[in-house]
């Protein structure tokens, strides 16, 4: 075999690479954010669905666009302008899904959003009521559902209530009703219908 040839084969399976990987990689990408963006003193750390999602699909239109590189075609402009699309949109979307989480610490809420620019803070005496939304299942078992923070400047942050957050629910309901903030615990039944609603003024 060439050396053009072994070199062509080698992109190639690096392509091929590239684009399985994504997935795990996409998967896994909650972990890896909170191993290297997670604060020391925050209690919890969330990243958007979407996000993967979107960091799934540009890590396979990079390999994608790799194994286009390797390729013999006959329409050199067309392989090059492909290739170029791929790479580059590719490359700046992983960047966006890189940088897109949340956190929440002492200090309050801390949110990069997915095509947003820095890091924007929301303080928990901005945080006017917690609602946490229960459901029960058609065996009786009630269940987290939904978080809700409702901002004094009218704006809902909407969370699903399960595994770290579910965990953390307390410590914030605490946090925001001590500054003042007030509480609702709701329970829904099996279809979606209020059964039970409790509030609790903030101190």
């Amino acid at each position: 075999m060439h050396n053009a040839d072994s070199k062509k084969v080698m992109w190639i399976v690096v392509g091929i690479i590239v684009s399985l990987s994504s997935l795990v990689l996409g998967l896994l990408s909650n972990a890896v954010k909170q191993t290297i963006f997670m604060p020391g003193d925050a209690f919890f750390f969330g990243s958007d669905s979407v996000s993967a999602m979107i960091s799934i699909a540009a890590g396979f239109a990079l390999g994608i666009s790799i194994i286009l590189a390797a390729l013999e075609l006959k329409n050199k402009k067309l392989k090059w302008g492909l290739f170029t699309g791929l790479f580059s949109i590719s490359l700046v979307f992983l960047v966006l899904t890189i940088d897109e989480y949340y956190y929440y610490s002492p200090d309050g809420i801390f949110r990069n959003e997915l095509m947003g620019f820095g890091t924007e803070q929301t303080k928990w005496e901005d945080v006017a009521l917690i609602t946490s939304e229960f459901q029960n299942d058609e065996y009786g078992t009630t269940y987290p559902k939904k978080l809700y923070l409702e901002l004094k400047n009218g704006e809902v942050l909407e969370m699903n209530l399960s595994g770290q957050l579910s965990r953390a629910r307390e410590q914030i309901d605490q946090t925001v009703r001590t500054l003042g903030g007030d509480s609702i615990i709701r329970i829904l039944d099996q279809n979606g219908e209020v059964i039970e609603e409790s509030l609790t003024e903030g101190l």
